[in-house]
C-alpha cells in the first residue's frame, strides 16, 4: 500500500505526513482521485471553512459494558446528495482521513444523488483512542473494533435527509477493501452494499506469493533474480565492508541489521508494481530500460540501487523500516499502527519464496525477520493468530451478498483477495460481481480516469456505478 507523492496543505489540515513519503506502503491519494486531492488546496485558499473536521464520540471499547469514549474524524461531501439517497461510508484504512469527494466515490455519488462520508480508522491520524502506542495502550486496535465503529456510526449519524431508511454502503480499498467485505458480512442490517476494491480478505502469515507477482510482472525480472542472488552471497560472507558497500549502493547505509535492509529494498522496489499505471513512457520499460544495456551482475546491482536510492529522500522516507526508533517513540503513528495490526492479526509478511522458486526478494526476506521486527516495535515476540481469524471473517470463502469486488490483474494482493487464483472458484453474478482488470494495479477502479485508461478499467468502473443504481436506489 505506497503512497505516490508527500503533500501538505496549508493550515491545520495535514493530507500527508513526513511518515507517509514515497515508498512507505500505507496512504494512497489515488484512492480519492488524483484530481480531488489536488484540488483540495485551491477549495481551502478560497475559503478555508470550505472542507471542515468534524467529529463523532466513539466507544474506546465496543466489547465492554463500561467504557468512555474518543474523538473519531471524519468528514463529509453533500455536494451530489439528495434526500433520500444513499449513503457512501468511505474508510480510508491504515491511513489519515482526509476531505472526500474524488475518483470514482464521486462518480458513485452522482448516479444515486448520494451522501459521501470519510470516517478515519481508529489509531490513525488524528482519531486516537488512547494517550500512547504502548503494547497496552493498543489493545483496542482490532479489525472487530473496527468494524463496530462503522455500526455505532451509521446508527448514530445524523443529518438532513438521512434516516433509518437510508441505504448504507461501505466503501475502502485495500486493507479498508477487506473491511468492507468484512463489514458487510457483520453487519448486514445496518451495511446494504459493499465495494472491495483490492480488498486481502484472507489473512495469511508467510506472504511470499507477493514476491511472485513481482516476478510475474516485472519484464526484466530475470534480472533482479541475479542480483538477488549475488547480494546474498555478500550477506551470506558477512564481510562487513562488503556490506556496508553493498547497502550504500542503494542508499539505505543507516539499515544496520542485514535482513531488514534485504528486506527494504525490495519493499520500495514493490511499489513498482503495486502501483503501475499504464502511461506514455511505461514505467516498467523506463525501469528495465538500463538493465539491459548493464552487462555485469555488479553493473545490475548499481542499476537497481540508483533506482532506490532516488525512491530514498532523507531519514523521514525510512521511518517504514526504523522499529527500534518507533519503539522508543510512545506518540501514536501510523506505521506503528499498522504494523500492529499485521503483528496480531493480519499477517500479510511479505517474504522470499522458497526453494526452486523464483525470488526477487532476498532470502533473508523471511518470516522470521518480519516477526521480530514486530518484537522490536513492541518490545515482545507476537504471532498473528491467521486461522482464528479466517476462521471467524471467512476469508476468501466469505458468500455475503451485495459485494462488489475489483482486483487488479498484476496487483501483488490479489493472491488474498476473493479473485485470487489459489481462491475456490466463483462465478461473478448480479449479487456478487467480480471484476479483474487487465494490467490494473492496487485500486487502481477507485481512482481518477486518465487517458491513458485500459478498456477493462473503464469497463469495471462502469459496472460498478450500474450496480449501486440498483442496489442503493
Amino acid at each position: 500500500m505506497k503512497v505516490q507523492a508527500c503533500l501538505t496543505l496549508f493550515g491545520s489540515l495535514a493530507l500527508f505526513t513526513a511518515t507517509n513519503a514515497v515508498h512507505i506502503k500505507r496512504h494512497h491519494a489515488q484512492l480519492e482521485g488524483e484530481d480531488w486531492i489536488q484540488s483540495i488546496p485551491h477549495i481551502l485558499a478560497a475559503n478555508p471553512q470550505a472542507l471542515p473536521e468534524q467529529w463523532f464520540d466513539q466507544k474506546i471499547d465496543h466489547f465492554s459494558h463500561k467504557t468512555s469514549v474518543f474523538k473519531q474524524r471524519y468528514f463529509l461531501n453533500s455536494t451530489y446528495f439528495k434526500p433520500g439517497g444513499p449513503v457512501y461510508l468511505y474508510s480510508p484504512g491504515e491511513g489519515p482521513a482526509r476531505p472526500v469527494g474524488g475518483g470514482q466515490l464521486r462518480n458513485l455519488a452522482q448516479a444515486t444523488n448520494g451522501l459521501i462520508v470519510g470516517l478515519e480508522h481508529r489509531y490513525y491520524g488524528k482519531s486516537l483512542p488512547t494517550a500512547q502506542s504502548t503494547f497496552e495502550g493498543m489493545k483496542y486496535l482490532t479489525v472487530n473494533q473496527g468494524l463496530a465503529d462503522f455500526a455505532n456510526f451509521i446508527k448514530k449519524f445524523k443529518h438532513n435527509g438521512v434516516n433509518s431508511k437510508t441505504k448504507w454502503a461501505l466503501v475502502g480499498g485495500s486493507y479498508a477493501g477487506g473491511q468492507a467485505s468484512w463489514g458487510r458480512q457483520k453487519y448486514p442490517e445496518l451495511i446494504h452494499a459493499a465495494l472491495a476494491s483490492s480488498g486481502p480478505v484472507q489473512a495469511q502469515a508467510d506472504f511470499y506469493e507477493y514476491d511472485l507477482t513481482l516476478t510475474e510482472a516485472i519484464p526484466c525480472s530475470k534480472d533482479l533474480h541475479r542480483v538477488t542472488k549475488y547480494i546474498d552471497g555478500i550477506l551470506d560472507k558477512g564481510n562487513k565492508k562488503e556490506i556496508l558497500s553493498l547497502k550504500t549502493t542503494f542508499g539505505l547505509q543507516n539499515i544496520t541489521d542485514n535482513a531488514d535492509f534485504a528486506f527494504a529494498y525490495t519493499d520500495i522496489l514493490a511499489g513498482l508494481v503495486q502501483y503501475y499505471k499504464p502511461a506514455a513512457i511505461d514505467p516498467f520499460d523506463a525501469f528495465c530500460k538500463p538493465f539491459k544495456t548493464a552487462k555485469s551482475v555488479q553493473d545490475k546491482l548499481k542499476v537497481w540501487g540508483a533506482y532506490i536510492s532516488n525512491q530514498v529522500t532523507g531519514p523521514d522516507s525510512l521511518h517504514f523500516y526504523d522499529y527500534e526508533g518507533m519503539n522508543k517513540n510512545l506518540a501514536h503513528d501510523d506505521t506503528k499502527g499498522w504494523y500492529w495490526q499485521t503483528c496480531i492479526e493480519l499477517g500479510y509478511f511479505q517474504t522470499a519464496p522458497r526453494g526452486s522458486l523464483p525470488r526477487v526478494r532476498s532470502k533473508h526476506c523471511d518470516l522470521k525477520q518480519q516477526l521480530k521486527a514486530c518484537e522490536k516495535i513492541f518490545g515482545r515476540k507476537m504471532t498473528p493468530n491467521i486461522k482464528k481469524f479466517n476462521r471467524e471473517h471467512k476469508g476468501w470463502h466469505v458468500r455475503t451478498s451485495r459485494i462488489f469486488y475489483a482486483d487488479g490483474e498484476i496487483d501483488p494482493w490479489r493472491k488474498l483477495s476473493v479473485n485470487s487464483p489459489h481462491a475456490p472458484k466463483r462465478q461473478s453474478k448480479p449479487s456478487n460481481p467480480l471484476a479483474v482488470i487487465k494490467k490494473g494495479s492496487h485500486c487502481t477502479d477507485l481512482g481518477s480516469d486518465s487517458p491513458f485508461d485500459t478498456q477493462s478499467l473503464k469497463d469495471t468502473r462502469k459496472a460498478q456505478v450500474e450496480t449501486f443504481k440498483k442496489w442503493m436506489l
